[in-house]
C-alpha cells in the first residue's frame, strides 16, 4: 500500500478567483519525476484556497505526510489544520517549507511553541523535500540536509544548509507535465497563476527576504519553457498572470518573453491582467516592455519602488534609490510613452518620523509625479533584519502583532479569521501615537491627492498662489483634525477608530461598507473615497467653504474650481461622454500652458466610462484600477470666446 500524501498551499479567495498552488507544485513536480516515489507515495489531496477548518481536516484521511507552504497569509490557518491533523493522527509526518519558515539559526525553540510540527525545511524546497520522501521510506529523515528536526522534549536537530539548485532551467514544471491539469479541471473558481523569468535577487533589502545571501544569484528560466506555460495558462483561461521575478525587464529575453504574451492575449483574451515585479532603477529597460503589456491592456502600471525618501532611513535599510534627476527623467519617460506608473513606500522603516515622511510624500508631489502611490506597512517577515534583536535595539523597533493589513477579501463571520502578522509599530523616531498620526496623512494623501479628490485643486492652487503641496495637505488635516463635526471630520474619526482598533486587536484590517457590498474590506482610503462619491456635494460644499476662509478666493473661482475638480473624477451612474462649461481657463493653467483668465466659453468634453453598480464601479476604478487611474476622467477643452 502506498504512503499517503497531502499538501497544503492554502490562499485566500478575491473576488471568486484563486491562486494556483506554484510552491508545492514545482515540489511534487520534481518528486514525481523518481520511480521511487511514484511507486511508494499517492498525492491524494490538494489544499490551496481557504475554506473552514474542519471542512478541510475532513478532506485529510489516514495521512502518512502533510506538507505545508508556509507564508505569512497563511500561517494561522497552517498552524490551526497542521494541529488538528497532529492530534487526530499522531503518527502523521508535519513538514513545514516556505519563505516563512525560519532560518537555521532561529529555530531553537519552534518546536516548543510548535509541537504539532516535525520537519522544517530551509531555502529551495523541490530536492529537499524528495530526499525527505526517500528518508521516511527508509526510516531516517533525520540525515537530510537543509532541514530543521524535532526530536525528543522538543529539542531541535539542523542539518547543514542546502546549496541552491544550480540550473532551474531543468527543473519540470508543474504546468507542462500535468501535474495542475485536475486542479484547474476541478477548480470551482477563476484561476491566477504564478510563472517565474528568474529566481533570486541581487539586493540586500533588510525588509525583504529575498534580500539574504542564499538568494543573490539570479537563476534564470529558458524563454521556450516559459512559452509553453503561457500556452497552458492560455489554455485553461486563466485570468490573472503574476511574475514572482524580482527584477523584470533585467534581461534581454524578458522583451522576448512580454511578445509572446501579448500576442496570445491578441488573439485568445487570454490571460487578463499581468502583474510584475520591475528591475529596480532601469527605465530604459523597463519602459519598452511595459509599453507593450500597456496597450495590449495587460498591466495596471509599472512599480517605482522608492519606499522612502529619506537618506537616513534608506541608509538603515540598505536601500539605494535613483536621485530625484534620474526619477524626474524616468517619469517623463513613462509619460511620453503614456505608460502608467505608481510609486511604492513603506510606512514604518526606522529613521524616519512623521515629518521626514510628510516631506518625504509632498516632495513627490513637487517633482510634478501626480500618479498613484501605494504606502504599506512594514510588515516583518521572519527571516529579515527586522526580526533580529540586534536590529531592533538599534533603532528602537518595537513589534506589533495585528490583522493581515490586506484588504479586498470577504467574510462573513470574522472571528473565523485569524491570520496575524507582525508590523512595526513604533522606532527611535516615530512613537505609537506619531505613527497613528503618518497613518491618518497617509489616507489624506491617498484619498486626497492619489484617488484625486483633491489633487486637482491642490495643484491649481500651487500654479496660480505658489502654496506648496506640504502647506497644502497639512493646513487641510489640521482644519479637520479640529473640526467638531462635518463630513470630513466624520470619515476622519471613523479611519482612526477602525486604524486603532487594528493595533489594539479588536478588528480586522480595512473598513467595511455594506450598502456598497456586504462583509467586504476596503482599505481606509477607497472606503473614503466611494463615501465622496456617493456625497460629492457635501463634500464639495465643505471643501468650497474652507477654500473661501482659509485663502480668501474669489468666489466664482472656487465654484469653477470645484466644478472642475468634480468632473475630473468618474462616480458611478454618470453617463459620459459628457460637455459643461467654465468661466475659467482651469483645465489649461494646470496643463501649464497658461495664467489664469476669466472667459465665458471654456467647454470642456469629458470622457469616461459609465457603471451602473457602485461595487463594480468602485471595485475597477480604486481596486483594480487605482495604480492606472481609472478613476479619473479624460478631458477635451475648447476655449470659444473670451471677455
Amino acid at each position: 500500500m502506498k504512503n499517503k500524501l497531502y499538501l497544503c498551499e492554502i490562499g485566500d479567495i478575491y473576488d471568486n478567483q484563486i491562486r494556483l498552488p506554484y510552491s508545492t507544485g514545482l515540489i511534487w513536480s520534481y518528486c514525481k519525476t523518481f520511480k521511487e516515489i511514484t511507486d511508494n507515495y499517492e498525492l491524494l489531496d490538494w489544499l490551496f484556497w481557504r475554506e473552514d477548518i474542519n471542512q478541510m481536516l475532513s478532506r485529510i484521511k489516514n495521512p502518512d505526510i502533510v506538507g505545508f507552504s508556509h507564508f505569512v497569509w497563511n500561517e494561522q490557518i497552517n498552524n490551526d489544520l497542521a494541529k488538528k491533523v497532529k492530534n487526530k493522527y499522531p503518527n502523521c509526518l508535519i513538514i513545514y517549507g516556505g519563505q516563512s519558515t525560519p532560518k537555521q539559526d532561529r529555530c531553537q525553540d519552534f518546536f516548543k511553541i510548535h509541537p504539532y510540527i516535525d520537519v522544517l525545511i530551509h531555502g529551495e524546497g523541490e530536492i529537499t523535500f524528495k530526499k525527505l520522501l526517500d528518508g521516511y521510506l527508509n526510516n531516517d529523515i533525520d540525515s537530510v540536509s537543509g532541514c530543521t528536526f524535532k526530536q525528543e522534549n522538543n529539542i531541535t536537530k539542523t542539518n547543514l544548509s542546502r546549496p541552491r539548485i544550480q540550473d532551474i532551467s531543468i527543473m519540470p514544471s508543474p504546468y507542462l507535465d500535468g501535474t495542475f491539469d485536475n486542479l484547474a479541471k476541478k477548480s470551482p473558481y477563476k484561476l491566477d497563476v504564478i510563472i517565474e523569468t528568474a529566481r533570486g535577487c541581487p539586493y540586500s533589502c533588510t525588509f525583504c527576504e529575498w534580500g539574504d545571501n542564499y538568494y543573490t544569484l539570479l537563476k534564470r528560466q529558458p524563454i521556450e519553457k516559459l512559452k509553453k506555460e503561457i500556452d497552458w495558462s492560455v489554455e485553461h483561461k486563466v485570468e490573472f498572470l503574476y511574475n514572482a521575478d524580482n527584477n523584470f525587464g533585467l534581461f534581454p529575453e524578458h522583451k522576448d518573453i512580454t511578445e509572446y504574451i501579448v500576442n496570445k492575449k491578441k488573439k485568445t483574451g487570454y490571460p487578463h491582467i499581468m502583474r510584475n515585479d520591475w528591475s529596480k532603477g532601469r527605465a530604459d529597460m523597463v519602459m519598452p516592455i511595459a509599453k507593450m503589456l500597456h496597450d495590449a491592456g495587460l498591466q495596471k502600471g509599472v512599480t517605482v519602488a522608492l519606499q522612502s525618501m529619506n537618506k537616513e532611513t534608506l541608509k538603515a535599510i540598505k536601500r539605494k534609490n535613483i536621485d530625484n534627476g534620474k526619477l524626474k527623467e524616468f517619469v517623463k519617460l513613462y509619460n511620453q510613452e503614456d505608460v502608467p506608473y505608481f510609486l511604492e513606500f513603506i510606512l514604518g522603516l526606522p529613521g524616519e518620523t512623521v515629518d521626514s515622511f510628510i516631506d518625504g510624500a509632498t516632495e513627490i508631489m513637487e517633482l510634478g509625479l501626480h500618479t498613484f502611490v501605494t504606502y504599506n506597512p512594514m510588515i516583518v517577515l521572519p527571516n529579515t533584519p527586522f526580526n533580529e534583536k540586534s536590529y531592533q535595539e538599534k533603532y528602537g523597533i518595537k513589534l506589533k502583532e495585528v490583522s493581515q493589513p490586506f484588504a479586498h477579501f470577504e467574510i462573513e463571520n470574522v472571528e473565523e479569521y485569524h491570520e496575524k502578522t507582525s508590523i512595526v509599530r513604533s522606532h527611535n523616531g516615530m512613537d505609537e501615537d506619531e505613527y497613528v498620526e503618518a497613518w491618518m496623512y497617509r489616507w489624506l494623501f491617498n484619498f486626497g491627492h492619489y484617488f484625486g479628490y483633491l489633487q486637482f485643486i491642490s495643484r491649481f492652487m500651487r500654479s496660480v498662489y505658489d502654496i506648496e503641496y506640504y502647506d497644502f495637505y497639512t493646513d487641510i488635516m489640521d482644519y479637520i483634525k479640529n473640526k467638531k463635526d462635518g463630513f470630513l471630520k466624520k470619515e476622519y474619526d471613523v479611519t482612526k477608530n477602525g486604524i486603532e482598533e487594528v493595533f489594539e486587536n479588536k478588528s480586522l484590517w480595512g473598513r467595511v461598507l455594506n450598502d456598497v457590498k456586504k462583509n467586504f474590506y476596503w482599505e481606509y482610503e477607497e472606503a473614503t473615497a466611494i463615501h465622496i462619491s456617493l456625497n460629492h456635494k457635501l463634500f464639495y460644499e465643505e471643501i468650497y467653504k474652507y477654500l473661501i476662509d482659509k485663502y480668501k478666493l474669489e468666489d466664482n473661482l472656487v465654484k469653477c474650481l470645484i466644478d472642475y475638480q468634480i468632473v475630473r473624477i468618474q462616480h458611478p451612474n454618470q453617463e459620459y461622454p459628457f460637455t459643461t462649461k467654465l468661466d475659467y481657463n482651469i483645465h489649461e493653467v494646470l496643463l501649464g500652458n497658461t495664467k489664469i483668465v476669466k472667459n465665458g466659453g471654456h467647454v470642456l468634453k469629458v470622457h469616461g466610462k459609465k457603471y451602473d453598480d457602485v461595487y463594480d464601479w468602485a471595485k475597477k476604478c480604486f481596486w483594480w484600477g487605482k495604480r492606472a487611474q481609472l478613476f479619473q476622467t479624460k478631458v477635451d477643452s475648447q476655449i470659444l470666446e473670451i471677455f
